[in-house]
């Protein structure tokens, strides 16, 4: 998705600047209170997401309520995201740059759908199996989605590991409604086969 890609361009190049002056949790926490604030007040996001008013008075609003509070380098990253118009990114931006941080702490979030509500010990054991195969540790946050007939569906920076059965039925019947003619030919054709054939 654009929103995605423009959000992490934008986190990225944040991140790189934090990890440099080795001020990555100091910044995430100055992002977090402006971020919050900004999302618990309607008024606020109204004006931040409003493309009619201009970034001077937008950032000459963010002054008042947080330079006093926040460091330079982190007053103009939010000044360059608005000058650029892509206010309407902002909780976007700071979920991309929360997760480089942690991936940087050795961390990976994962989203777990499930067709029923596992219990504590399945999320434990899920957990555990999903370290070893990423190799990190692992935050999972768990969904409860009926239509999954079984097994979970496993998102990931918006990697998809599907295991569902669900899943395994639509490229089954994917894979017979391509069928065609040929196809037909070569399964009659595989019938002649001999046993030894296909040792």
């Amino acid at each position: 998705m654009l929103d995605n890609a423009v959000a992490q361009r934008y986190a990225s190049s944040f991140f790189s600047v934090a990890t440099t002056l080795g001020k990555e949790e100091v910044w995430k926490k100055q992002l977090d209170d402006i971020v919050k604030s900004v999302s618990n007040s309607p008024f606020l996001s109204k004006v931040i997401n409003y493309p009619f008013i201009s970034a001077d008075k937008k950032k000459g609003m963010l002054d008042k309520l947080f330079k006093k509070s926040t460091d330079k380098q982190v007053m103009n990253f939010l000044y360059v995201i608005l000058d650029n118009r892509r206010g309407v990114y902002l909780n976007l931006i700071y979920e991309k740059y929360i997760e480089l941080v942690r991936d940087a702490q050795g961390f990976t979030n994962m989203e777990v759908v499930t067709a029923v509500d596992l219990s504590d010990a399945e999320k434990l054991k899920l957990s555990e199996a999903l370290t070893v195969r990423e190799g990190k540790r692992v935050e999972l946050s768990f969904t409860v989605n009926p239509k999954i007939i079984g097994g979970a569906i496993v998102k990931s920076k918006g990697k998809v590991i599907d295991g569902s059965l669900l899943k395994k039925l639509n490229d089954f019947r994917n894979k017979f409604a391509q069928t065609d003619a040929s196809g037909i030919v070569a399964g009659r054709e595989a019938e002649n086969l001999m046993p030894e054939d296909y040792s």
